[in-house]
């Protein structure tokens, strides 16, 4: 919810991401963050077809202790 102002942001607590490839431009900026994340051992894919992309969070982010499950 970028849009949202008083919606309280904390990326460390997203487990799962769900986005519609569709809407955005090919290697534009959201495409790089994604690619990023995943890159970087953050997320993995669960599913990317007919333009929904899923992951999952597998690893912490930098400097974040691993929560227990």
């Amino acid at each position: 919810a970028p849009h949202y102002p008083d919606h309280d942001h904390v990326p460390a607590e997203i487990d799962w991401i769900v986005v519609d490839r569709t809407t955005h431009v090919p290697e534009g900026r959201e495409e790089q963050l994604l690619d990023g994340l995943v890159d970087n051992g953050e997320f993995e894919v669960v599913s990317d077809k007919d333009g929904v992309f899923v992951a999952r969070r597998v690893e912490p982010p930098d400097g974040q202790p691993k929560s227990p499950d």
